[in-house]
């Protein structure tokens, strides 16, 4: 996984209902997940919101819903285990669908796919109905898959909707216009402003609708009055046909194109492993002519981000042995360095594997990183130092040479290792806290490297720098 397991006090509990679910059965639904999870010790506080705010930009039905949790202090020691303890708890309730996320994880999933998902297939094509059928069945698909604990549609399909068709020559029999029509239903349904009332500074709107329990009854749109030629008013069942269907909720556009988006969430960690397999699936199941997928997330961000890290890495150590080679000027000391490398990271690996369960995120990368400079460093300035003895100081390029440069170097990459060492230990110690989830692993595998790179700089390249590298003094045709 690039990014690390963010540790946070604060968790989001997501669940999915079925599409169609009202909003009164949801309500009963929340107030018995959270009177369930206020009574575990590893919980503070619960709060639940269902669908999405009425100002919000966002496509939520009232069919998903989101429980903010506030970690207690107990449940603050282990959060993980306490995330699974109340999804556990929850996970009995039948028709739903469970998964959690901390703040921080679903704003960069969002803000990397426009969605709270970890992996998320576009689903492209020329007919929306097309596209929903083909975004099914790659859910259906997704949610067979290990490590997936959930995959739905962003944009919510067929719902329970009033179709209202004008019936032209009842309209001109009526002398009824298509705009009145539709305005008495948008009067109706969605209200209008018709005046204002001031109190003092404060200015109140005046809004004419229907009442609310007229506008939840389908029945009674046939009776809604429409203005007519003349002063008359017409009900609207004589001149439309209506008719209760199934239809879209929402219609997602990606550039203008008409989208409908999976999101699959994983268990952290596994979604790299989630595409690939997904890509593997998708690609038997025939989604027909016309239709293409696209993949998004932090699976898909992550392993971008990793390529462009290998290329400019590629890029920045071509420019470093370039800028090394210009200050031995002998190729054998250069590929004495590069060669000296891997030993060095051996530290580093081993406090990957031992302290970070083999994790290579992007704290621990960072952590290489810094050990690649800081070996390079300590060996370019003792080789630099070696040839400053034979080249100004007269003395002849031996094993004695070697061993004297080392000792004269030896306070200062002690002294180095050991600042760097102390300066970074308390961000070890606080790895897992929160906050620390990027700065922790890289602390410890810079502490895991310095140890390898530090007695490598000290015994080993004195070692083989007489073997490989070649200092002459101008006596002896210069450089070398």
């Amino acid at each position: 996984r690039f990014l690390p397991r963010f540790r946070e006090n604060d968790v989001i509990v997501h669940y999915l209902a079925a599409p169609g679910m009202s909003i009164d059965a949801m309500l009963a639904i929340g107030r018995q997940v959270v009177g369930t999870i206020e009574h575990l010790p590893e919980v503070a506080s619960a709060v639940m919101h269902i669908g999405r705010a009425s100002m919000s930009n966002g496509h939520a039905g009232v069919n998903k819903a989101e429980i903010d949790i506030t970690l207690s202090r107990t449940g603050n020691r282990h959060a993980a285990r306490s995330t699974q303890r109340i999804l556990a708890a929850v996970d009995g309730i039948q028709g739903l669908t469970w998964w959690s996320h901390t703040f921080l994880s679903e704003r960069i999933d969002e803000s990397l796919a426009g969605v709270t998902a970890p992996v998320t297939v576009s689903v492209y094509g020329p007919n929306l109905a097309r596209i929903d059928v083909a975004a099914q069945r790659i859910a259906a698909a997704a949610r067979h898959l290990p490590g997936v604990r959930a995959a739905s549609l962003a944009a919510t399909q067929a719902e329970p909707t009033l179709s209202v068709t004008l019936d032209r020559a009842a309209m001109l029999r009526y002398g009824v216009t298509a705009r009145a029509a539709l305005a008495a239903l948008r009067i109706a349904y969605a209200g209008t402003v018709v005046g204002h009332v001031y109190r003092g500074t404060l200015v109140e709107p005046v809004v004419v609708t229907l009442p609310k329990a007229l506008r939840r009854e389908p029945a009674s749109v046939g009776d809604l009055p429409v203005a007519a030629s003349g002063g008359m008013v017409v009900p609207l069942r004589r001149i439309a046909q209506i008719g209760q269907t199934r239809g879209p909720a929402q219609i997602l556009h990606d550039d203008g194109r008409r989208v409908q988006v999976v999101t699959v969430q994983t268990a952290h960690g596994r979604s790299a492993a989630v595409v690939a397999a997904l890509r593997r699936r998708i690609a038997g199941l025939g989604l027909g002519a016309g239709i293409y997928v696209q993949y998004g997330g932090t699976a898909i961000a992550g392993g971008a981000a990793r390529r462009s890290l290998v290329v400019h890495a590629g890029m920045a150590l071509g420019v470093i042995l370039s800028l090394i080679a210009l200050a031995l000027r002998d190729a054998r000391a250069v590929a004495l360095i590069v060669g000296i490398l891997p030993v060095a990271f051996a530290g580093g690996v081993a406090a990957v594997w031992i302290f970070l369960a083999g994790h290579l995120g992007l704290g621990a990368m960072v952590g290489l990183a810094t050990l690649f400079g800081l070996t390079l460093r300590n060996g370019l300035l003792l080789l630099i130092h070696m040839r400053r003895l034979v080249l100004e100081h007269g003395m002849d390029w031996s094993a004695a040479t070697a061993r004297a440069a080392a000792a004269d170097r030896l306070p200062a990459i002690v002294i180095t290792a050991s600042v760097t060492a102390l300066g970074l230990l308390p961000l070890a110690i606080a790895a897992g806290s929160p906050g620390d989830a990027i700065e922790g692993p890289m602390a410890i595998v810079i502490l895991g490297g310095l140890l390898t790179a530090t007695l490598l700089s000290l015994f080993v390249l004195p070692v083989l720098a007489p073997r490989l590298a070649r200092f002459r003094p101008p006596a002896d045709d210069g450089l070398g």
